[in-house]
């Protein structure tokens, strides 16, 4: 009835041409695609790590972002959207998942963004490969960690059927399909000279420190490029520190290093995620099994470096089995909580202070052991490595090497 009633009132001949007006009249509306969103910062540094991602997406229908929470994937993302836009004749359609809770949610956010309309024969998917079937795009799935499952369910659907179709995602963790090409997204160079230095500079600046008190000279360069070392080149961050600038000074920035998780909040944000470390890392830890989450906060108690076995010795009780250690710093890397890197002929994993001092503060009763399982860990490796270096030996030696170790050791006894 409603649609005889359109056709008579807009002197319509038949049904087709009603579809066809209505399509016009959509597209000089300017449709509801979601285009990107609007930087409100400046994009400081990160040239290789932008070229990389670019030559990725080039080369690549599906490439994936993955880091941190607080490594900058988004904002990466967003500028290489930018860059590579004029390439897809239907633009580029950037969909941020956050607010997504599951797979159907997942495929209707998409459809609004790609102007995809779904009906009563049709559902989300269908309208989406009927849009974009044909149709350069750039599909942007921004922050998809909690939808990974869905995520690549729904790309596969998406890019089988539509051979014009890129997409771009960035998340905490990978997607794990064989089509996908990752790339890692870390901190920053914390060097003197590095991003990490320049991003602190330019955000403390624009929050009102004076130019003479960030970094008048080499020496304050150095004590900053300490501060975002510290931070593990994080620049969610560094920002968050640099921001603190103006009432805290630099000698208060370098106090809050101790207790981060007070320093590093920034009050009021749109993204929850993002107004404090804690937020952003709340995130990520919610996402994990609950070995991995024992597994997390046990494991923070080690300083430096450490190998599959320290773990075992050091978190291995109340139900963490051998097994059970390995599968949950597996599960602790893939969400980029610990990374994983050889040294010395043999995988070791090590946490950013921002996420060790994140575990630290959520450890239960049940957890207590750990401390006294890293002091009787921390005794024997270093009888161990004096038998072998003998004593009084130094520089690069096994014994020097658990020095912080042993510190820490001591601190948690007394």
């Amino acid at each position: 009835t409603h649609v005889a009633s359109l056709r008579r009132k807009l002197d319509i001949p038949d049904h087709r041409t009603l579809v066809k007006v209505a399509a016009e009249h959509r597209s000089a509306a300017g449709g509801r695609g979601a285009t990107p969103p609007a930087p409100l910062t400046s994009f400081v540094g990160r040239e290789r790590e932008l070229a990389e991602l670019i030559a990725a997406v080039r080369g690549a229908r599906l490439v994936s972002a993955v880091g941190s929470g607080g490594a900058g994937k988004t904002r990466l993302a967003l500028a290489a959207a930018t860059n590579l836009a004029p390439a897809f004749a239907n633009g580029v359609r950037w969909v941020d998942l956050v607010p997504v809770s599951d797979g159907p949610a997942l495929e209707d956010a998409l459809a609004e963004a790609c102007d995809a309309v779904p009906t009563s024969r049709r559902g989300p998917a269908e309208a989406i490969v009927a849009a974009l079937r044909d149709q350069p795009t750039l599909l942007v799935l921004d922050n998809c960690e909690h939808l990974v499952n869905a995520v690549a369910m729904l790309a596969e659907r998406i890019m089988t059927a539509c051979p014009a179709v890129t997409m771009l995602v960035t998340s905490r963790v990978r997607l794990a399909v064989p089509f996908e090409r990752v790339l890692a997204v870390t901190g920053l160079a914390t060097g003197s000279r590095g991003d990490a230095v320049a991003l602190f500079i330019e955000r403390a600046s624009a929050a009102g420190a004076a130019a003479d008190e960030v970094a008048p000279d080499e020496a304050a360069r150095e004590r900053v490029s300490a501060i975002c070392a510290a931070l593990g080149g994080l620049p969610l961050a560094i920002e968050l520190a640099a921001v603190r600038m103006p009432a805290l000074s630099i000698d208060g920035v370098e106090h809050g290093l101790l207790n981060q998780a007070d320093l590093l909040t920034g009050g009021a944000r749109a993204a929850a995620r993002h107004r404090s470390i804690t937020d952003t890392l709340d995130w990520s830890a919610a996402l994990l099994s609950d070995a991995a989450a024992r597994a997390l906060r046990r494991l923070a108690v080690f300083v430096s470096p450490f190998d599959l076995g320290a773990a075992v010795n050091v978190a291995g009780f109340g139900g963490l089995t051998p097994a059970a250690m390995a599968d949950a710093l597996a599960e602790l890397a893939d969400h980029h909580l610990v990374l994983a890197g050889p040294a010395r002929g043999q995988r070791v994993y090590r946490m950013l202070e921002p996420v060790r001092q994140y575990g630290i503060a959520r450890i239960t009763a049940d957890d207590g052991q750990a401390f006294y399982e890293h002091l009787r860990w921390c005794t024997g490796a270093l009888r161990a490595a004096l038998d072998t270096d003998g004593a009084g030996s130094a520089g690069a030696s096994p014994a020097a090497a658990l020095l912080d170790e042993a510190r820490q050791a001591i601190a948690w006894a007394m």
